[in-house]
């Protein structure tokens, strides 16, 4: 039973569902994995976009459209399982 911030009343033991601060993740790391990928490949395409053109508005529009595109891409080809 979660309470405000964490306490518990007395008497009360440790809810088993309730996982322990160290064992909760915000991403998985397939998550991260993709994410992270992803980014990278729309920072180089922004800052070759910039390099070619110097506009820096479609040089955000061009690494917005890669981080999208790579996401899926890369949450095509990255499996769920290793085997």
């Amino acid at each position: 039973m979660p309470t405000l911030r964490g306490f518990r009343a007395r008497g009360q033991g440790k809810d088993e569902a309730d996982p322990a601060p160290s064992e909760r993740r915000l991403l998985s790391g397939r998550t991260g994995l993709i994410l992270l990928s992803s980014f990278i490949v729309a920072v180089i395409v922004g800052v070759l976009t910039y390099a070619v053109q110097r506009g820096p508005a479609q040089s955000a529009l061009a690494g917005l459209f890669a981080f999208g595109a790579a996401v899926t891409f890369f949450d095509r080809i990255i499996g769920t399982r290793w085997e």
